[in-house]
């Protein structure tokens, strides 16, 4: 009855999961999957623990599963920001519980049961990512770039039809019933789907894990003369004309009515134009520096690593400016595989490849001995399993909960179909009862950052409106649901520095360094400037520069500050750095106006006044409504004494600002000064 029971739960979370969000909060899959997971799997060790029978599990899977989960778990005792090495604990736990949970079916049927359910929604979540392809229909769901289905962003869509596809495929050609057709229907739309995402590590993982198959399956045919084929009952001739219409419909071009944040670039226009360009240097989005960068962080910390959670405070010491910029600060390094070796070291990826091993092993002992059908179920999963893994060299799969739970489902159906009675089973009802109060904490922390994200969200928006008061109350109330994210406090101190709170600035930078001791220094920098403490705006703006001298808006920055309080040889030293900062940017971000409005400031600061009105000329040219160019410009042209195109300008400025109402103050104070009779 237990067994039944959580046959029954695994099934519902399989089904329910990849179709969750919360419209109205900043990451509305992932925490509210993380809290549905929890819940269920919450109620499931509740009745294994309580169990007259407890179930047991293999030995082959327990020892790499506990090892790998201990140890990663051991590694928040080094972690930079406890908060977040808890946030990826708890995701650590909940997965890890997953194979020992699957492990308990004792019903091959139960298994395909459970596949059943994902299968059919995978098939779900793909028609509603091709009537978004095409435009027909699901415009309104929430995305940061479509098609993405229910998932917020195609590539998590992609990595969740990765692990789930060859599994669909496997149970499609095991079946000889006319279920047959639901299952290879499943399978067909969500392989046309996977070619809609465009996502390019996805498909190379799909195609290295399919040949790896085929290879295995090839040398046992040819080495152990293996008699019964487990492919006898598979229509060939139909499997190749299905592959041939997938890539057919694959080349159709989108039609999407809303493309999201994010759509697709020049380099993914159609399927043939994304494929041709997968292994092209300039496609690798950063991803090659960020490697690299961490590959040096690796070698600083080779056995242990940096601890779990950490990668993203560690970072910045190694990035120098490379990648990150004042736009983009990467949270992870798109590898899975070196995230885990750079925050749990060597050993942690020992054990979680070790794992990987002792799957892999169980399925080759089921290919050189195939007595039944669920081989090929074994061999869909794992080709899945494999595609995971091949998605993971280039994204962060396992940070996603709807493929995370297929993953880890497909860890625990192989153990369960691998099991054999005549193994020594081990009881595991103190693990289920350990796990009740853990899984109980941490759906409290889902709850509360499933909260924290929706004044997250408030904040972000306001933000982006620069509506400081509104900033000022959305960052406010997301900080009492708990320091979630480092970026509150930033966001908090942004608002108080613009509304003229200095101190209070000060002390909400200084409360986001205590978590991210590597970012903000430019902001409390900035803060210190306008508070006259010069030598804590050096200092602050130096280790800004020392972390990133390669980024121009740093150097910028730092000039800014020389210019208004350093000698005057500081000063220029400081003119020199600013224009070659400025001048670098302008070499690939060349059409920036921000960045010509700031050489200009410096040019004028020079008093070379013609390069000064040509630097803010260009900025007018790229956004004719920049009011702040239009002020400087009436600024250049007062020095210049030619009143009549200073006032205009100044009246440009008025017109056009949507800031501070104090800055229209100003500028209607100097043009009655330029007005005023000499």
């Amino acid at each position: 009855m237990t067994s039944k029971i959580i046959s029954i739960i695994l099934g519902v979370l399989a089904g329910i999961v990849p179709i969750i969000y919360v419209p109205g909060i900043f990451d509305f899959a992932r925490h509210p999957r993380l809290f549905m997971i929890q819940l269920f799997l919450l109620l499931g060790c509740f009745l294994l623990a309580i169990a007259n029978k407890p179930p047991h599990i293999s030995q082959k899977i327990y020892r790499p599963l506990i090892c790998w989960t201990s140890w990663t778990l051991l590694s928040t005792l080094w972690a930079i920001n406890p908060i977040e090495s808890l946030i990826q604990a708890q995701r650590i736990v909940i997965f890890s519980l997953i194979p020992l949970i699957f492990c308990t079916i004792r019903s091959q049927n139960a298994v395909k049961s459970i596949y059943a359910m994902a299968c059919f929604t995978g098939a779900i979540v793909s028609i509603i990512g091709i009537c978004q392809y095409f435009g027909w229909a699901f415009n309104t769901l929430p995305t940061v770039g479509n098609p993405s289905a229910t998932f917020g962003y195609r590539n998590f869509a992609a990595s969740y039809l990765v692990v789930l596809l060859p599994a669909t495929t496997g149970f499609a050609l095991s079946e000889q019933t006319h279920k047959k057709i639901g299952w290879g229907i499943a399978a067909v739309l969500m392989a046309i789907f996977l070619a809609y995402t465009r996502t390019r590590g996805a498909w190379l993982g799909f195609m290295v894990a399919t040949l790896i198959a085929i290879t295995a399956l090839t040398y046992l045919y040819m080495r152990h003369q293996i008699k019964q084929p487990i492919f006898q009952f598979v229509k060939w001739p139909m499997l190749v004309v299905i592959f041939a219409v997938v890539c057919m419909v694959g080349l159709i071009p989108d039609q999407m009515q809303q493309t999201g944040k994010f759509k697709f670039d020049e380099r993914k226009t159609d399927a043939v134009t994304a494929l041709s360009t997968a292994f092209s240097p300039s496609d690798a989005r950063g991803r090659l520096i960020v490697w690299q960068h961490t590959l040096e962080m690796v070698r600083n910390n080779p056995l242990v690593g940096v601890g779990l959670g950490s990668w993203q405070y560690e970072y910045p010491k190694y990035d120098k400016g490379d990648w990150i910029t004042n736009n983009t600060a990467p949270q992870r390094p798109h590898n899975d595989l070196l995230w885990i070796l750079s925050e749990t070291g060597v050993i942690g990826l020992g054990l979680f490849l070790w794992l990987l091993f002792v799957i892999l092993q169980m399925i080759w002992q089921k290919l050189k001995h195939p007595t039944d059908i669920t081989t090929l179920w074994m061999l869909g999963i794992g080709v899945g399993l494999l595609a995971f893994v091949g998605h993971s060299f280039f994204s962060f799969p396992q940070e996603r909960p709807a493929p995370s739970l297929i993953f880890w489902m497909g860890i625990g159906a192989i153990a369960n179909l691998a099991y054999k009675p005549n193994e020594r089973p081990l009881p595991f009802r103190v693990a289920y009862l350990l796990a009740i109060p853990l899984l109980f904490c941490g759906l409290i922390l889902s709850y509360h950052h499933i909260q924290f994200d929706k004044f997250y969200l408030q904040a972000h928006s306001a933000w982006r409106q620069q509506n400081w008061q509104q900033l000022l109350s959305a960052t406010n109330q997301a900080r009492q649901w708990g320091p979630l994210n480092y970026r509150i406090y930033l966001l908090k101190g942004a608002a108080h520095q613009q509304l003229g709170q200095l101190e209070e600035a000060i002390a909400s930078y200084q409360n986001a360094q205590q978590q991210h001791p590597n970012e903000g220094h430019a902001a409390l920098g900035s803060a210190y400037l306008a508070n006259k403490n010069y030598d804590l705006a050096l200092k602050h703006l130096r280790i800004e520069h020392a972390l990133y001298p390669n980024a121009p808006q740093v150097k910028a920055d730092l000039a800014n500050a020389l210019l208004q309080v350093g000698t005057q040889h500081q000063i220029q030293r400081a003119y020199t750095l600013a224009q070659a900062s400025y001048q670098e940017a302008l070499s690939f971000q060349a059409t920036d106006p921000r960045i010509y409005n700031n050489l200009g400031s410096v040019m004028m600061a020079q008093k070379n006044f013609a390069q000064a009105e040509i630097a803010f000329l260009e900025a007018l040219k790229r956004q004719p409504d920049y009011a702040r160019v239009y002020h400087n410009l009436g600024d250049l042209y007062t020095l210049q004494k030619d009143t009549s195109r200073a006032i205009d300008a100044y009246q440009q400025f008025i017109s056009k600002w949507q800031g501070d109402p104090q800055m229209i103050e100003i500028a209607r104070k100097k043009i009655i000064q330029l007005t005023l009779p000499q």
